[in-house]
């Protein structure tokens, strides 16, 4: 026997009323969120409109500003060959009228432009090579060189001039290519000795180095501490090594927590066990030491280890909880009187027997030797046990200390030793290098070592200058031979760059200089820098220098403006009208316009005619008009429209029991969203003012009245329309030739009050007082715009600071209140039923065993 019920839909339905509660409040909601969207997308229409007609920063089309309204435009016309003027504006000119413009016919002749002062500096030489130096016949050499991004190591036998020529060359031919016309390559080396890059690619070399089957680093000379760099060049194939190197000064620190002392400690660890290990290898070659005898010795070492490692843990764990029962019988005694109050624990601690470490002992010795498994533990060890280690043990590591002297010697063997063993060259094999310091190449190439201009040491190799034939704005500072930085002025200003500037930064940093007052160019063409004045005219300079001897005054003459030529600015000269015109700038302002001018102006002979322009104003109000009827169709369109009571917002539950696809959901949501802003009062209100703030009129010079109506603007007869705005264009152009004036005071006018401030009377100051109390976005919420604080921005401070996300807040918290209380109700309702589950269980139960009675 069992209750037979459907427990899942008798739960469910007791707590549908709860359920349907939930679901309306997420239909909430989602409704909610709609209409916000709704009205957000409202604002961000009117924003737009309002950003692009009434801003200053939108001068072409503000309304709002009368400047819109005066403008006035120049048309040109340019004497050609001739003498006949015909409509056209003459190269390298630019006419431009302001509002300030005076009406009336200019001829123009330009007699000179004006210049800028320019230093042109020397094209820099090519890199050459003595080829006289290299006549020994039983010698190899090689230099490594860079065209463009490609680097490739040149390696030639010693002999005549014209040998060494063709050797380079023909290798130059293969790695950048042959030149169309001549039998050399695109890089070559020519008859004196200079190599050119023909297609005017950064070109640089790194100086000749012999080559040797070995090199040996000199140790013993006098080292200085720092980083130490080399470029070993193995057959055709270039590497780079870098280490550091230390001085007994260096080491000779006493206080432990400096980098000295702790590399002395770091390196003296490092020797001791190099020698233990070759103690090590020279005992067990001669059998001068028992191994068998220190392995046991080292087994009762780390047996003796793990008694006190255990020992001591135990020790620490029972001291604790003796302490922790002294204190448990402190409390009580405290509690029950037998302990005097106001006794601390520390003095009645005084008074107890202390721990008694020799029972502990004795205890703990009786439980080690049952637990201790002397198998495990000798396997274990056996695994763990390095012999090495053990015989470093049995050593003295004072018998190994070094003085500085010796220890920095032997830092520096070992740093580099441990440097060229890095080295990898492209066949897979690396460098060799022995107890002396000597390196070879594994595949028995010769090799050549040069140290890089930035070592610190030399170690016995002659250093690879680097010089350079041929730059590009990517040249670095550094390629150009700026070990460290170089400073040099420009016009009094100082400028200081670093060796890895490039030169397009170091020309960027110089123009972008405000008050340097030059700019900078590189020609590749020409291999050349120049330098020119930021002002025009005859007062324009150009003064660089550096002090003598620096960096600054090096790169100055590797860049070739130490042996340049200076060419004076000028100024510009103009006939306007028949008077002579001198100015600094190649931009002179006549009567409100102003006329500029390029290098290609020389000599032109122009006229331009000066008028007042409405075509700026005319199209912008056609503009305004196009743009204002779509938002009241826009926005009308939703406030038009009314809901569909039959569809309302779906929740997922709702989209589950309905089993709509993909494509009904989206009509029903269509549906579901009409109407969500039907005859609302916010919006309706926003709208009524701006349709009531076009109807503003100003009053003519002889009394009329004046609106857009007089200049064939007028609104929609359908009512329909909700106001829309009707244009006439030939009224519109008609009223601008005769109304200009009043038309700019409509939309932009000001009048002074009788306190002597500015009243705004202009319908777009107006309008833009009517679209900011709707839209603004800035200040606390009641300081914003109406639609803002009702619905928010979806992005910035008021999308969380509005009613409807108050409202949303709200509806949330409602939900999760009503999902607590459903989850409850069901807990509850389901454990009611399983009881009575359980209980007719209990029954059935005692059902039967009656019934078994009643058999006998």
């Amino acid at each position: 026997m069992n209750s037979g019920l459907d427990t899942e839909s008798i739960v469910n339905a007791m707590t549908a009323a709860t359920k349907l509660k939930i679901t309306k409040q997420n239909r909430k909601a989602i409704t909610l969120k709609w209409k916000q969207e709704a009205y957000q997308g409202i604002t961000t229409k009117l924003t737009d409109f309002q950003n692009k007609y009434l801003d200053m920063l939108n001068s072409k089309v503000n309304l709002k500003s009368k400047s819109t309204f005066t403008k006035y435009g120049a048309t040109v016309s340019t004497l050609n060959a001739d003498g006949i003027l015909k409509e056209g504006t003459p190269a390298g000119v630019s006419v431009r009228s302001g509002t300030n413009a005076v009406p009336g016919t200019y001829k123009v002749k330009v007699l000179q432009t004006a210049t800028q002062a320019k230093y042109q500096g020397s094209a820099m030489d090519a890199s050459s090579l003595d080829l006289s130096q290299y006549s020994d016949a039983s010698q190899n050499y090689s230099f490594n060189i860079t065209v463009g991004t490609k680097s490739t190591v040149i390696n030639f036998n010693g002999g005549s001039a014209d040998s060494v020529r063709s050797q380079i060359n023909s290798q130059l031919k293969d790695a950048y290519g042959s030149s169309n016309t001549s039998g050399q390559g695109l890089v070559y080396v020519n008859d004196s000795g200079k190599i050119i890059s023909s297609d005017r690619q950064a070109m640089s070399l790194t100086g000749v180095a012999n080559m040797y089957g070995n090199f040996t680093f000199d140790l013993n000379t006098s080292i200085s501490a720092g980083t130490n760099k080399f470029n070993i060049t193995v057959g055709d194939e270039t590497v780079s090594v870098s280490f550091e190197s230390y001085t007994a000064d260096y080491f000779n620190q006493t206080d432990s927590t400096t980098l000295g002392a702790q590399k002395r400690e770091e390196f003296q660890g490092l020797y001791f066990d190099e020698q233990a290990e070759k103690l090590y290898n020279a005992a067990k070659a001669d059998g001068s030491v028992d191994f068998d005898a220190l392995k046991a010795q080292a087994y009762d070492k780390a047996k003796q280890a793990d008694y006190d490692k255990k020992y001591e843990s135990e020790k620490t764990k029972a001291m604790a909880e003796y302490d922790e029962e002294l204190k448990t019988n402190y409390d009580s005694g405290i509690a029950d009187g037998s302990i005097a109050e106001g006794t601390s624990f520390e003095d009645w601690k005084k008074t107890q027997a202390e721990f008694d470490e020799n029972a502990f002992k004795t205890a703990f010795d009786e439980q080690y030797a049952k637990d201790f498994d002397e198998t495990a533990f000798r396997a274990q060890f056996d695994k763990d046990y390095d012999e090495l280690s053990a015989y470093k043990d049995t050593l003295n590591a004072d018998d190994f200390k070094l003085s500085n002297e010796d220890l920095a010697a032997y830092a520096n063997k070992h740093e580099l030793n441990k440097a060229i063993g890095k080295v990898k060259l492209s066949d897979g094999t690396g460098l060799n290098i022995d107890e002396n310091g000597t390196v070879t190449a594994a595949n028995g190439k010769k090799l050549s070592v040069a140290a890089d201009p930035a070592t610190q040491n030399t170690f016995g190799a002659s250093t690879a200058r680097t010089t350079t034939a041929q730059v590009t704005t990517a040249t670095t500072l550094k390629d150009l031979g700026v070990e460290d930085s170089a400073t040099f002025t420009i016009n009094g200003t100082k400028f200081t760059f670093t060796s890895d500037y490039t030169v397009a930064k170091m020309m960027s940093e110089i123009n972008a200089s405000k008050n340097g007052g030059a700019t900078m160019t590189f020609s590749t063409l020409t291999n050349s820098f120049a330098l020119s004045s930021s002002g025009y005219g005859t007062s324009a300079s150009i003064e660089f220098s550096a002090e003598n001897g620096s960096a600054g005054a090096e790169l100055l003459s590797t860049l070739g403006l130490t042996s340049g030529t200076l060419t004076q600015g000028r100024n510009l000269q103009l006939e306007v009208n028949g008077e002579t015109i001198e100015t600094a700038s190649n931009s002179f302002t006549a009567d409100g316009t102003t006329m500029t001018f390029t290098s290609a102006a020389q000599g032109a002979e122009f006229s331009y005619e000066v008028k007042k322009d409405n075509s700026s104003a005319i199209d912008a109000i056609k503009s305004f008009v196009e743009d204002y009827n779509k938002i009241i169709e826009e926005v009308y369109g939703q406030l038009d429209q009314k809901p569909d009571s039959d569809y309302y917002a779906l929740t997922d539950d709702d989209i589950e029991d309905m089993d709509l696809s993909e494509k009904q959901q989206e009509k029903w949501e269509e549906r579901a969203k009409k109407g969500l802003l039907y005859n609302d009062s916010t919006v309706s209100t926003v709208m009524q003012k701006m349709r009531s703030v076009l109807y503003s009129t100003v009053k003519t010079a002889d009394g009329q009245t004046f609106s857009l109506f007089s200049m064939g603007i007028t609104t929609s007869d359908d009512w329909g329309d909700h106001g829309k705005l009707e244009l006439d264009e030939t009224k519109l152009e008609a009223a601008f030739e005769q109304y200009a004036d009043q038309i700019a005071d409509l939309f932009a006018g000001t009048t002074v009050d009788e306190n002597g401030n500015t009243v705004k009377t202009g319908i777009m100051h107006k309008l833009d007082d009517v679209l900011t109390g709707a839209v603004k976005t800035t200040g606390a919420r009641k300081d914003k715009g109406t639609l803002v604080q009702l619905a928010g921005t979806k992005t910035g401070t008021s999308a969380t600071d509005n009613s409807i996300y108050d409202q949303l807040k709200s509806i949330s918290t409602l939900i999760s209140s009503l999902e607590t209380r459903y989850e409850k109700q069901q807990d509850r309702y389901w454990k009611q039923f399983s009881n009575l589950e359980t209980m007719m269980g209990s029954l059935n139960s005692q059902t039967s065993y009656i019934q078994q009675l009643m058999q006998f």
